[in-house]
């Protein structure tokens, strides 16, 4: 199901409704005034969790998705795809160790957790390749939520940070 205009991001593993997510932080590229000139440091995402649950895995996306993207309309591309049982086709995390990022069992609240630099630094240096992420849950019956980029107010959408020199 579409829910790219809901206030969270819903990421479950039940048999009845699995749920994955795909996020992406647009035009990242352009908030430097030479995108070339860019070394990233670290990069980290900072999102508000408002129902909590148990791991999530992050990987980079490598194709792109629209708002209306769904598991009916990207799942085969997925290499092999992802299913409830834990079987996960996508390549491996781009992402920061370890695997699980959001791992927010009895938590609610602000997280923070780790990106990649290397795959940061090409989303800003190449923005063709910036096709986001990919959230997957990973326990066997319950996944978690945070707010969305739709939220209001803006406070509680996600954020992505950026440590770099230039």
């Amino acid at each position: 199901t579409n829910r790219g205009g809901s206030g969270s991001v819903v990421i479950d593993k039940n048999t009845a409704n699995e749920r994955f997510a795909f996020v992406k932080f647009d035009d990242i590229e352009n908030a430097f005034t030479d995108n070339t000139a860019v070394t990233v440091v670290s990069a980290g995402m900072t999102v508000l969790i408002n129902s909590e649950g148990q791991g999530v895995r992050v990987y980079k996306a490598h194709e792109a998705f629209a708002e209306s993207t769904t598991y009916t309309t990207i799942g085969t591309r997925l290499n092999g795809g992802i299913t409830a049982n834990n079987t996960v086709g996508y390549p491996a995390s781009a992402m920061s160790v370890p695997t699980v990022v959001l791992d927010a069992n009895s938590f609610t609240g602000e997280s923070l957790f780790e990106l990649d630099a290397s795959t940061v630094q090409e989303w800003i240096n190449n923005p063709s390749v910036n096709h986001g992420m990919v959230f997957i849950p990973d326990h066997a019956s319950d996944g978690l939520q945070f707010r969305s980029s739709e939220r209001n107010p803006s406070t509680e959408r996600p954020i992505l940070t950026i440590a770099y020199t230039e």
